[in-house]
């Protein structure tokens, strides 16, 4: 496996256990799996490392260095990205169509949000997510050989069963990924093995908790990568108590005096005041630490295959560095290498994958709708409040009455068809009243808005027909086809990329599957009733002998309506087509694709559609049945193993019968037809015969 997390030789690492295997979360490569550093949407830390801790051989003065380091690089890192986190709280609040406070042009006055961000964020999140989870199956294992193939059906059934069922947070950040994505341009999945748990875990991190430099190009190629952990006190007290951590007297005993609205990223502050939401002070000051997880490199000689730390030697490896933020101490360095046993070679587990939107050329923060549409969404927010308003203010009756007009000052009420008396010293009563009279709302406002909403829909490619309004009755289904297919045209480019991310999140699950499988759970999980397997050691062989795990989704696609008219101009095809018509397992083939697309269960589909058995071959008749099938007009089939001879004899005498001559003409064709095929056979044979005996008189 290299620094990609791509595997090796996992072949190595089952067969031979004293082998370290991959290290998991931080931990040194020792036996069995090394825990894991998470924080989960509860704030609950959830941390099982090994008790060897690296910075326990190093010297006090280097780890005040090495903490100085990691926090100061932190906060570079972090205002390498003031300026996106403050575009991105905007997104968000654009998003959720949250709206400061307005008092102009008057107090009160209109303050809508148009949803053109939210509309673009739901509409990809509808298609991405039923693209990357169809149905019930969404793992594809390539075998290493063709005979492999019930070993890749088995692992694949396993880690569908993983994801959807024993993963239980895997499925629901995938959900808040897609809707998060396109908002804010890259998320990251943190993919490792939790001890306490039992199993994998794969849980979503946002930009606000995962930081590298603005100006790293590729997450690979990052120099650190840091991830911000919200600790409570309690946890940080029983790490140190059980040797995880380092202890340290004044954390423990200081709690967090930090003000959460100095530390907090500008992101989170937004969310919790667009939600109208906020901790209370005394959890927030008391409750919780900063702890800042690095993923970085340090000048330490630490040799993974002697688990010990030798003389420095100038060159820099990769350790994961946990440092407390406010008191800048370190409270522990471990490495993620281990020992590739195929070359010999000490290689780095990666355990971060990123999903970007689109590409950013200069930054591995990808560029997402709210990077293109933050400016339309508020002019057409200021383009609407402007029509409301000049809206309101054309409905509203006011003016100026005149005081010398004698007209009696107060409220009057009126009857249907009653006329009220007024003293009044003016000829005519419209002198004495002015109505002020305000321009009715702007075409011109109303034509750019239009506008505005067309440029967004062109960009994020969101039409009326795939937004679920009916296209007109008499379009064709081609038409229809190809209106999908080029509207969708951005939205495949970007499927593709979270298909490429979402392939390389399963091929660390299929490496650590393959070092900490639950054989039992693996055995219970397949269909022990079919016979596949007998035994449970069988459960990561399985994993040897399949060269790759793949999602099943279709890269190319994002649009259900889309596969299903492809399907079903499939089946249409096959059934209409002179190579395929009569050929039963094709038009099986296409209407079980069919099916499935339409139903979205293919266990359902299996079930109620069966899979056809191979057509038994042609029977061998005698020559009488075949002649009695013949004044039925039915065909026969001549064998290769009949006796032509007696055949043709049989039937020629038949044909020169009072049965033959009464017969129809279609049926004396098919009596010929097959006799031509008896005689085409007695040729062959003919020459066969002669062919060895002219081998056997050369061997003479």
């Amino acid at each position: 496996m290299n620094g990609n997390g791509e595997n090796t030789d996992v072949t190595k690492m089952i067969t031979e256990p004293e082998v370290p295997p991959v290290p998991m979360e931080g931990g040194e490569p020792l036996p069995g799996p090394t825990p894991t550093v998470k924080i989960n949407d509860d704030a609950i830390y959830d941390m099982f490392l090994d008790k060897d801790n690296i910075a326990l051989g190093i010297k006090e003065e280097d780890l005040v260095k090495i903490g100085n380091m990691v926090v100061e690089e932190y906060d570079k890192d972090k205002a390498s990205m003031s300026v996106y986190d403050e575009r991105k709280a905007k997104w968000r609040s654009l998003f959720i169509g949250f709206m400061e406070t307005k008092d102009f042009p008057w107090e009160d006055a209109s303050n809508v949000n148009t949803p053109l961000l939210s509309e673009a964020c739901l509409q990809f999140q509808a298609r991405a997510y039923e693209a990357l989870l169809p149905s019930q199956e969404i793992v594809k294992a390539k075998p290493m050989d063709s005979k492999f193939k019930d070993e890749a059906l088995r692992v694949q059934r396993y880690m569908d069963y993983q994801l959807l069922e024993e993963m239980e947070e895997w499925e629901p950040d995938m959900d808040k990924l897609l809707l998060a994505l396109p908002l804010i341009g890259v998320l990251y999945k943190k993919t490792y093995y939790s001890k306490k748990k039992g199993r994998i875990i794969s849980e979503l991190l946002t930009p606000d908790e995962f930081i590298t430099n603005y100006r790293c190009k590729r997450l690979q190629d990052a120099e650190r990568k840091t991830h911000l952990i919200w600790m409570p006190l309690n946890d940080i007290k029983i790490n140190m108590k059980d040797g995880i951590f380092i202890d340290n007297e004044q954390i423990r005993s200081q709690g967090n005096n930090l003000n959460q609205n100095t530390t907090s990223p500008e992101y989170t502050r937004e969310a919790d005041r667009s939600d109208g939401q906020e901790e209370p002070a005394d959890i927030t000051v008391t409750n919780r630490r900063i702890i800042l997880e690095q993923h970085r490199f340090l000048d330490i000689n630490y040799d993974v295959k002697q688990s010990k730390i030798l003389e420095q030697d100038g060159i820099e490896r990769p350790y994961i560095v946990w440092v407390d933020y406010e008191s800048r101490k370190v409270l522990r360095i471990s490495s993620p290498q281990y020992v590739d046993q195929e070359s010999g070679n000490v290689k780095t587990f990666d355990y971060f994958t990123d999903y970007p939107f689109i590409p950013n050329p200069d930054s591995q923060y990808a560029y997402g709708f709210g990077h293109f549409l933050d400016h339309l969404n508020q002019a057409a927010n200021s383009i609407v409040n402007q029509l409301i308003d000049s809206g309101t203010l054309n409905n509203l009756q006011g003016g100026f009455v005149s005081r010398r007009g004698g007209m009696k000052r107060g409220v009057l009420s009126f009857k249907m068809g009653e006329f009220k008396e007024v003293d009044i010293m003016a000829d005519d009563i419209r002198k004495g009243i002015y109505e002020m009279q305000f321009k009715a709302p702007s075409n011109v406002l109303f034509n750019l808005l239009g506008m505005i909403r067309s440029w967004s829909k062109e960009l994020v490619s969101v039409s009326e027909w795939m937004s679920g309004k009916l296209p007109p009755s008499d379009t064709a289904a081609t038409t229809m086809l190809a209106i999908i297919e080029q509207g969708l045209k951005i939205f495949s480019s970007i499927q593709k990329r979270c298909h490429r991310s979402f392939h390389k999140e399963l091929r660390k699950i299929y490496i650590l599957n393959s070092c900490y499988l639950d054989e039992k759970l693996y055995y219970d999980i397949q269909d022990s009733g079919s016979g596949e397997f007998k035994t449970l050691s069988i459960g990561k062989n399985d994993f040897l002998k399949t060269r790759d795990i793949k999602p099943i989704s279709d890269p190319n696609i994002t649009s259900r309506a889309e596969r299903m008219i492809k399907a079903q101009t499939l089946v249409q095809e096959v059934k209409t087509n002179p190579v395929t018509a009569n050929d039963i397992m094709a038009i099986y083939e296409a209407t079980r694709e069919y099916l499935v697309i339409v139903t979205g269960d293919t266990q359902t589909v299996d079930r109620c559609f069966p899979k056809p058995k191979p057509p038994s071959p042609p029977p061998d008749l005698p020559p009488q049945e075949e002649n009695a099938g013949f004044i039925r007009e039915i065909s026969a089939n001549a064998l290769p193993q009949q006796d032509h001879r007696k055949h043709l004899f049989e039937h020629q005498a038949f044909l020169e019968s009072v049965w033959g001559e009464q017969m129809e003409a279609q049926g004396k064709n098919l009596a010929k037809a097959h006799m031509k095929d008896h005689m085409a056979f007695l040729y062959l044979q003919g020459e066969q015969e002669r062919a060895m005996m002219q081998q056997a008189g050369v061997s003479a």
